[in-house]
């Protein structure tokens, strides 16, 4: 059976004095649809990036904010919003930075990228649940 393992390793240190670690795995069962890790590039328009384009089933969606304008140079300083289709956006990203989301919305809401400012490039990739 196809399927996803997922980690996450979260380590502060100088927070409060005592160093914290946390760690936790799950083994997540996936089924068609799928969209494998994908470069896009988010203009600032959201519909113009949609990346999920229903929520009819529970998904787990991958996105990282790659730190690149539309050219392929550095950009460090736009950002990366995550959106519905409404444009209410549900996490902002700087350069570098990824989420994993379990999403499901009872098929109401797509999920699309939309750019603060200029283009930026952005990777993602979504599984369904089995």
């Amino acid at each position: 059976m196809a399927g996803l393992n997922v980690k996450l390793e979260i380590v502060s240190r100088g927070l409060g004095g005592t160093p914290s670690r946390i760690r936790n795995s799950v083994r997540i069962n996936t089924t068609n649809p799928s969209q494998n890790l994908s470069r896009v590039s988010a203009t600032t328009t959201g519909a113009d990036t949609i990346i999920l384009p229903s929520a009819n089933a529970e998904r787990f969606v991958y996105i990282k904010h790659l730190g690149l304008n539309s050219a392929g140079a550095k950009n460090v300083t736009d950002k990366l919003k995550v959106e519905y289709s409404d444009n209410n956006h549900i996490a902002e990203l700087r350069a570098g930075e990824f989420l994993f989301l379990p999403y499901d919305t009872g098929g109401s809401a797509l999920l699309q990228l939309e750019a603060s400012a200029n283009t930026i490039q952005a990777e993602y990739a979504f599984f369904t649940r089995s």
